[in-house]
């Protein structure tokens, strides 16, 4: 790719990301508003799952326990969570008829721990 080419696709990157900056900033404080706690993923990932579908993406929903992950590199010892509830969410978008690149996301919704009782902090995510 040379210098125009390059410079050509900034331009259109910078236009597009524009076009949608507010939409998707507006998108994100819905998606922090999920408990997104440890094996309270379901609503959320649920959610994500609907909205990758809705931008045309093939989208792939599973509980863990339907994986067999013992023994596998990074398996880890479940500790108080029910992996009938631990949902993943795979999306893959970008490709027609299986050529070209494509973008595969899976959507991991634990991110922030829950307050602490009674510490008066409220949820940092939560919409204001």
């Amino acid at each position: 790719m040379n210098a125009q080419d390059l410079s050509d696709l900034s331009a259109r990157l910078d236009q597009v990301i524009g076009a949608g900056a507010a939409e998707q900033t507006a998108w994100l404080p819905r998606l922090a508003s999920f408990d997104s706690t440890r094996g309270k993923e379901g609503p959320c990932q649920a959610w994500l799952a609907g909205e990758f579908e809705q931008r045309g993406w093939s989208v792939d929903s599973f509980a863990i326990s339907e994986v067999e992950i013992a023994g596998k590199p990074g398996a880890s010892a479940v500790v108080d969570v029910d992996y009938d509830k631990a949902i993943q969410v795979v999306a893959k978008a970008g490709t027609e008829g299986g050529k070209g690149r494509s973008l595969i996301l899976q959507g991991i919704s634990t991110w922030y721990p829950p307050a602490r009782p009674n510490s008066g902090t409220a949820i940092p995510l939560l919409p204001r």
